[in-house]
Order: C-alpha cells, then sequence, then structure tokens
C-alpha cells in the first residue's frame, strides 16, 4: 500500500510540474501575441504585411448555403481597426496553443459574430482566417 501512495503522490508531483511549466510558456506567447495584436490594429502596412492572402474565410450576411472556396483579396481588403467591446460585443480568445489562436466577437444576443484565426509562422505571426459578421451556432 505504502508503494502504491508513493507512486501515486510521483505522479501528481509531475503532472503538477509540468501544467505550471505550460501555463507559463502559454502565458509567454499569450503577451507576445497580444503585441502583435494591438500593432496589427494600428498600423496599416503592417496589417497587410501579416495576412495570408488570398485569406480563406466567409464574406458577412451570409445565406443559409456558404460560398464555395471563398477567399479575401488584397485589393479589396479593408483595414481592421480596434473594435470598442464597451456595447454589445464580448471578445474572447481560445490559444488552440502557443502558435494558434483564435478570436471570437460575439453580440450579446448570442445570434452574430466573427471569428478570426492567427498562426505563428516562423517567428512572426498572421491572420489566416477572417470570417465576417454572420449569424452563429452558440455550441
Amino acid at each position: 500500500m505504502n508503494r502504491f501512495l508513493l507512486f501515486f503522490f510521483c505522479c501528481t508531483t509531475i503532472c503538477a510540474c509540468k501544467n505550471a511549466s505550460e501555463e507559463t510558456h502559454t502565458s509567454e506567447a499569450f503577451t507576445d501575441f497580444m503585441t502583435f495584436y494591438e500593432q496589427f490594429h494600428s498600423d496599416s502596412l503592417f496589417q497587410i504585411e501579416h495576412i495570408t492572402f488570398p485569406l480563406q474565410g466567409l464574406p458577412s450576411d451570409l445565406s443559409l448555403e456558404k460560398p464555395k472556396n471563398f477567399r479575401w483579396e488584397q485589393e479589396s481588403w479593408e483595414m481592421h481597426h480596434p473594435i470598442d467591446l464597451k456595447g454589445e460585443f464580448t471578445r474572447r480568445f481560445q490559444a488552440m496553443d502557443d502558435k494558434f489562436i483564435i478570436e471570437y466577437i460575439i453580440h450579446e444576443n448570442e445570434e452574430y459574430g466573427m471569428e478570426r484565426r492567427f498562426a505563428k509562422l516562423s517567428d512572426e505571426w498572421f491572420l489566416i482566417y477572417y470570417a465576417a459578421l454572420n449569424k452563429v451556432q452558440v455550441k
């Protein structure tokens, strides 16, 4: 019985140390992302240089049928500015790992929202997907 308790204690300690290390690393990665995010919204040239055109995504106001292979083009891109969240929208970031973050901006009624996906390619962040404001399905 004592061996079992010692084994259990060792496993618990190792897992706790591993989780603490991962949280610290993710926090550093998120800080790096937020620095990019602020510049992305304040510098139009930086923004264009950090989008993978033609950009996969969805246009706004979709009907029930989604367009196949829709892509945003650089020539028609409209600058993304910071969104004022004091009103009816909320923002949520979901870090899939240190190099992939999804941003959701959802209206308070949870009927409309947008999604942007960012990835760190090599050593720089890029917008890799943008679904404009549309009806959403809340899970």
